[in-house]
């Protein structure tokens, strides 16, 4: 496997957590509860 695939799969299942982090923050902040 190419280091560069592993780093960029990597990269990936960062943003896709860091992204479904702020969707679950977003609604308390909006709403405010």
């Amino acid at each position: 496997p190419d280091p560069y695939d592993e780093w960029l799969d990597g990269v990936s299942d960062a943003l896709a957590s860091g992204l479904r982090q702020l969707r679950d923050l977003r609604p308390l902040r909006h709403f405010g509860q």
